[in-house]
């Protein structure tokens, strides 16, 4: 039996949707370029773009700035109401 992996947030039926996706792979790296520019809107909003300069606390705020986008971004192409 293969390996199924399920978001605890997402849930199964929103796994089946993305199972039956032909180009998931899109997806994924549309999500990740949404994510990456998002994130990059937190890095602006506390004036600082050099991540060596970044406390931890900063790098943590991007990271999860990152995720919390990313995931958003997965569901609503997942779903269908982002286009392209």
């Amino acid at each position: 039996m293969p390996a199924v992996w399920v978001c605890n947030e997402c849930g199964p039926e929103r796994a089946r949707q993305a199972t039956r996706l032909r180009a998931f792979d899109a997806v994924e790296r549309q999500a990740f370029r949404i994510a990456a520019r998002r994130a990059g809107e937190f890095l602006d909003t506390i004036g600082k773009t050099d991540f060596a300069l970044l406390t931890r606390e900063e790098y943590e705020g991007f990271l999860g700035a990152f995720q919390a986008h990313f995931v958003t971004e997965i569901r609503r192409l997942v779903e269908g109401e982002a286009i392209g």
